[in-house]
């Protein structure tokens, strides 16, 4: 079974360009509540959050939003 293990890491943790990337307009007003990185595959899960409302989203090491 190949399992791709998912860490909980802290945002400065982030690299550069995906905090690059959640700092841009698309993002403007959500604050980062929570991260995690998978190992394997080397991409990133943010939870965000604005208010009572909350999103998730997946970005490579790149910054670049994934599927």
């Amino acid at each position: 079974m190949n399992f791709d293990e998912k860490v909980k890491i802290k945002k400065e943790e982030l690299p550069e360009a995906v905090r690059t990337a959640l700092a841009g307009n698309d993002y403007k007003g959500w604050e980062i509540s929570e991260c995690y990185m998978y190992k394997e595959a080397g991409t990133y899960e943010v939870e965000l959050k604005n208010g009572d409302q909350k999103k998730t989203v997946k970005l490579d090491k790149d910054g670049k939003a994934i599927g």
